[in-house]
Order: C-alpha cells, then structure tokens, then sequence
C-alpha cells in the first residue's frame, strides 16, 4: 500500500557513484539551496570549483559519454554539522527519484562558522526527469 510522502522504496535502484559527497566548504559561489543535472565536463567544472572556492583540486575525472552528474547545493548554513548526503536513486514511473539526508546539528551545540554543504554523484547517462526527495536528519545522532 501506497501513498503520498510515503517511503515504499518502490522501483528499480539506479546505482551511483559519490564524486564528492558529503562535501562542506567553507567558500562557496552557492549561498542558496539548488541542484543541478550535468552533462558537460566544462559545465562539471565550473561548478564543482565553484562549490568550493578555496579548494585547488581539479574535479575528478568524469567520462560524459557514459555519465551525469547530479550536483545538489545545501546554500548558506551559519554553523557546522550541516551535511547534505545522497542515500539511494531510484527508477519511478519514467523518472529518477533521487533521494538524499540533509544534516544539521538538532540536539548539540554546534560551532559558529560559515559551512555550505554539497553533494556530486555520478549515474549512468540519463535524460530522465529528475526529482529530488530530502529527509532532514539530526547530524548528532
């Protein structure tokens, strides 16, 4: 039995690769909430430094013959224990669910600091819709 908000874990599970996820900066060109579908290793690029300013680390390498790549951007976060993180890709109805945790600190203090959390994967070539499904978990359990 189904129904809406429920979690029936229904449909195919599309397997995925974590690029770089979770990942916090501490620098972003990102201040809101976002995601974006990558087909290009220039776009892929562009924004993976972009995610994180004060990293000098190329993007590892992606082959888009084969691959897209799912950036999501949790924005601004004033304090740490902010994470965003993918737990599982699904084939529903023609579309890719893609589902993931969104870290922050519920039942702990938590140091002043300014974090901006993101998440790449990469999953095979796709032109699929993609929705985005979140869970808000408590980062001190």
């Amino acid at each position: 039995m189904t129904g809406c908000g429920s979690d029936t874990n229904d449909g195919k599970q599309i397997n995925f690769f974590k690029i770089d996820c979770p990942g916090v900066a501490s620098n972003s060109s990102y201040e809101e909430k976002m995601h974006r579908i990558i087909d290009d290793q220039h776009e892929y690029r562009e924004f993976y430094l972009a995610a994180n300013i004060d990293s000098q680390s190329e993007p590892p390498k992606v082959n888009f013959d084969e691959n897209t790549v799912i950036f999501l951007n949790g924005g601004f976060k004033s304090s740490t224990g902010h994470l965003l993180d993918v737990t599982s890709i699904r084939e529903e109805s023609g579309k890719l669910g893609v589902y993931f945790q969104e870290s922050e600190p519920q039942s702990c203090p938590a140091d002043t600091a300014t974090t901006y959390p993101y998440c790449f994967v990469s999953i095979d070539k796709t032109d699929k819709k993609i929705e985005l499904s979140s869970e808000v978990v408590d980062s001190c359990k």
